[in-house]
């Protein structure tokens, strides 16, 4: 019986919605929390909560925070949705962790056009009583943000999907795993490999 009841859980899913400060993670991942199911973990959403006034000042105390919440919810939980820029190398070590739990690992990762586009997102979401990020924050996870998602950490997901947020909506661009790319959307495609290999400081 208890064999049984095992085999008709759901499989353990951790799904990253991963993209640079401004390109729309969040409405991507509201996306899915609407399917149901979810438990959603998030730095900026811990930030807000210890200092809503100033979840800037807090990072550090966020940061921290969420390595504790991640470390629950990889042995309570079975779906568990993340929200990162993807800009540090610190969240491959939590990729790996989930695997060794028999965690899927898949990101759904979203772009825009330049660093300009994303400040001026973030300010934009700051009028309408969203949070702050200063500019040299935004402009230095930039490049860091889509140049590990497509170098290094979608290599080592089960799956993973690209969107093109530069427009009113996302579009799916291209999807893959760890063996095959299937690219939807040959322009958009093209033009978010020119921001992977431009030169960038």
């Amino acid at each position: 019986m208890g064999g049984e009841q095992g085999e008709s859980l759901p499989p353990k899913r951790l799904l990253v919605v991963g993209g640079p400060n401004g390109s729309g993670k969040t409405t991507l991942a509201n996306a899915y929390l609407e399917q149901g199911g979810w438990l959603y973990l998030g730095a900026d959403k811990i930030a807000a909560e210890i200092c809503p006034e100033r979840p800037e000042s807090v990072a550090a105390a966020a940061g921290r925070g969420f390595v504790e919440q991640f470390d629950q919810a990889l042995h309570s939980e079975r779906r568990i949705l993340v929200e990162s820029t993807l800009s540090g190398r610190s969240i491959g070590r939590n990729f790996e962790r989930a695997r060794n739990l028999g965690f899927r690992v898949e990101i759904a990762f979203t772009f825009v056009d330049a660093p300009a586009t994303s400040i001026a997102r973030v300010a934009q979401r700051v009028r309408t009583g969203g949070h702050f990020v200063p500019d040299e924050d935004v402009i230095r996870r930039f490049y860091r943000s889509i140049r590990n998602f497509w170098l290094q950490y979608r290599l080592v997901a089960d799956l993973w999907t690209l969107f093109d947020n530069r427009f009113t909506s996302e579009c799916k661009v291209a999807f893959g795993d760890t063996e095959k790319t299937q690219i939807i959307h040959r322009q958009a495609m093209s033009e978010f490999l020119s921001i992977v290999e431009g030169d960038h400081v």
